[in-house]
């Protein structure tokens, strides 16, 4: 006779996690990322010419990527809440709704300016989970995934500082993201049992950020992100 199974076996669950991830360079210089979708907003003028006021000079002063010298991306923050259901003892999938938080700096040598560029997105993933093993009594498991997610960025901060002499000139854009970002992504989680509901996990994550005309971040760079996210799960 063969030994049963626990009816907890890759049990339907709602997890609650943090995530992060690199790539092989996290600083570059003269990046060519695509920077246009930061575009002039349309704002009224109170110049004689009808110039945009922004600057000292009516030009409109945001950096192109041919004036960038230095970029450095921070590791993104993610944090997310899924629900896990089963579709066969060994197989399920998993929903839920992700944050994504993205930071840049950016520099210029001469003339100087220094600029930060803040990215929020919400995304929405399915994954297909595969259980790969089981310890006795379910305390360890180990288990596979392969998905893709779909995030729609809401909004794009950039707060920019030239240095003039001794003066500073300022210039704040509050922008909304267009389009959708999609991602590939596999992983290899490890789930602890603490007791019968309730576990904690970790999962290493690879994923791949589809060239979708966004904003310059990480992901635009080098789309090839290594991750891993962690978290707690109540299960039943």
């Amino acid at each position: 006779t063969s030994v049963p199974k626990s009816s907890s076996t890759n049990a339907n669950a709602i997890r609650l996690y943090v995530g992060t991830g690199g790539s092989y360079s996290l600083a570059s210089d003269n990046s060519d990322n695509d920077y246009a979708t930061l575009n002039p907003p349309n704002a009224e003028s109170d110049k004689e010419d009808g110039s945009p006021s922004w600057n000292g000079n009516g030009e409109y002063p945001v950096l192109t990527p041919d004036e960038l010298t230095k970029i450095t991306h921070y590791l993104p923050l993610s944090v997310g809440l899924s629900i896990k259901k089963n579709i066969h003892p060994d197989f399920a999938l998993e929903t839920g709704i992700v944050y994504t938080y993205l930071a840049s700096r950016i520099k210029n040598n001469y003339p100087h300016w220094e600029a930060d560029l803040q990215l929020h997105y919400i995304g929405i993933p399915l994954n297909l989970h595969a259980q790969l093993y089981h310890a006795p009594k379910d305390r360890w498991k180990i288990y596979a995934a392969l998905g893709v997610m779909a995030e729609k960025g809401v909004l794009a901060h950039y707060s920019q500082n030239e240095y003039l002499y001794q003066a500073v000139e300022n210039v704040t854009i509050n922008e909304k993201i267009k389009g959708l970002q999609w991602s590939l992504n596999t992983s290899l989680g490890l789930d602890y049992m603490l007791n019968r509901n309730y576990g904690i996990y970790f999962e290493p994550r690879v994923s791949y950020y589809l060239d979708n005309n966004q904003p310059m971040s990480a992901r635009t760079e080098n789309p090839l992100v290594i991750g891993i996210s962690a978290g707690v799960r109540y299960s039943w």
